[in-house]
């Protein structure tokens, strides 16, 4: 299980260390016109794949994770779900269809037909019953193949500003070779026959729930950005983005926590297994919080380093967004991983759509509130703000499935950010070394305190240099 949430966090690094590889070389070659081209039909496939996926990779993986162990229920589940899935395709193919006969110019008409293929092998592929099937290493040693495939072939062919329609072929086609990759490996899983079994729409109605639920969890980052445009203005779209992208970043990275350990929960407790849960849900807390606050520790002292990086003096501004949103981090992951790792799996859809309801109702007022007046740093404060309350509803009403969570142990994380807080309060240096001592003074807390995985992690790194030495004196 340990190996399963390495090898998923290793795939989020690869699939953000490429594109920093790849998209100077591709803005220098393309140009900014052929890049805005490929950026908007890019968008709107991602959005025809939300669409047409229906909710579906987080509903197969809990599915397929309750009977990881019974071939025939998975085959049948996983006939049903792509059969669904290949239907939406269906409707989606009807509306580009129409999209091209509208379109004079043959360009476009090649890039939206290869978009599409790619939405449709994304379907075909399935990456949602591997990840159910705890099968992390296969999607990682996958991903690393095809993604060094098209990293040569972008270098190899791309070479001018006329190179666009290539370029959008490499990139679709190295989809389609991943879900084909998916669609051979998968028959070792399923039993053919159960596709004549297939009973489809006794899956609907929970996959509305869940489609909702995407769907509005998906609001914040995205509906209010385009907010920030009609009230603000777009500088204040572009400054805000950067700063907003780097803790997507941080969120997105844990969160990938949750949707690896979804399988298990749903697994135990379709197998009444609540004890282990429990403990299971327990540490992936623990561990958040662990690893967590150091990280909003190190993106709020070290933001104006992080936004120089990434966007050059001209984001200057981004550096105060930046320290507000950091805050948000701790407070979206703990939201996400309590949504996706113990309500789903417990089937508490209701109270998760109104939670998020109700997020996306505050999140509208305040920023209609702010946003007039503090523009950028007005909807910053309104994420966060967003993430705390919603946080703070979704456990009290569901305080009878969440209070295990809530251990001594969590104490140990505020006295340690304490201690940090107060520290920088008393000592002015260089920021590197601040935070550097920060990291240290938090860990050597934790240590006094007998936290879980401080005194694993020292125990570990003990236990490799005594090997060392063995090995040495050997």
């Amino acid at each position: 299980m340990r190996n399963n949430v390495i090898f998923s966090m290793l795939g989020i690094i690869l699939n953000t260390i490429i594109p920093i590889i790849t998209y100077p070389y591709v803005t220098r070659v393309l140009g900014v016109d052929s890049l805005g081209i490929y950026n908007f039909y890019s968008s709107a496939s991602t959005y025809l794949i939300l669409l047409t996926n229906l909710g579906i990779s987080i509903y197969g993986i809990r599915e397929i994770g309750r009977f990881r162990n019974n071939v025939k229920q998975i085959s049948r589940i996983y006939f049903e779900l792509l059969s669904i899935n290949l239907f939406m395709c269906l409707l989606a193919l009807c509306f580009v269809i129409y999209v091209i006969l509208s379109i004079a110019n043959p360009k476009d008409s090649f890039i939206i037909s290869w978009f599409y293929l790619s939405v449709l092998f994304t379907c075909v592929g399935a990456d949602w019953f591997f990840v159910a099937l705890e099968k992390q290493k296969y999607l990682l040693i996958r991903n690393v193949i095809v993604k060094l495939l098209s990293l040569v072939s972008i270098f190899l062919f791309v070479t001018d500003r006329n190179d666009l329609l290539i370029y959008v072929a490499i990139i679709s086609l190295s989809t389609i070779l991943v879900s084909c990759c998916n669609v051979y490996s998968v028959l070792r899983f399923v039993d053919l026959s159960e596709c004549r079994n297939i009973h489809c729409l006794r899956h609907i109605k929970q996959l509305m729930g869940i489609f909702i639920i995407d769907i509005s969890y998906r609001y914040l980052g995205l509906v209010d950005v385009i907010l920030l445009g009609i009230w603000g203005s777009k500088w204040d779209v572009g400054i805000y983005s950067v700063a907003l992208k780097v803790v997507l970043l941080c969120i997105q990275f844990f969160n990938v926590l949750a949707t690896t350990l979804l399988p298990r929960s749903s697994f135990y407790i379709n197998n009444s297994e609540f004890l282990e849960f429990e403990k299971l849900s327990r540490k992936s807390v623990q561990l958040i919080c662990f690893l967590c606050v150091p990280l909003v520790i190190f993106v709020f002292y070290c933001a104006h380093y992080i936004i120089y990086f990434l966007g050059g003096a001209d984001f200057k501004d981004s550096i105060l967004a930046l320290k507000i949103l950091s805050f948000s981090i701790l407070f979206a992951i703990l939201y996400n991983t309590i949504i996706f790792q113990i309500l789903y799996p417990l089937g508490r859809i209701k109270s998760i759509i109104f939670v998020n309801t109700t997020g996306i109702i505050v999140n509208t007022i305040l920023n209609y509130i702010l946003i007039p007046n503090y523009h950028y740093i007005g909807i910053a404060y309104s994420y966060v703000i967003t993430f705390i309350i919603s946080l703070i509803i979704i456990c009290i009403i569901n305080i009878e499935d969440v209070k295990f969570i809530f251990t001594h142990r969590m104490l140990s994380y505020l006295v340690a950010s304490l201690v940090v807080f107060v520290f920088n309060l008393l000592v002015f240096m260089d920021t590197i070394l601040l935070v550097a001592l920060d990291a240290l003074i938090y860990f050597f807390v934790l240590y006094c305190m007998k936290e879980e995985f401080c005194v694993n992690a020292i125990l570990y790194i003990n236990g490799i240099r005594v090997r060392f030495l063995r090995k040495n004196n050997n």
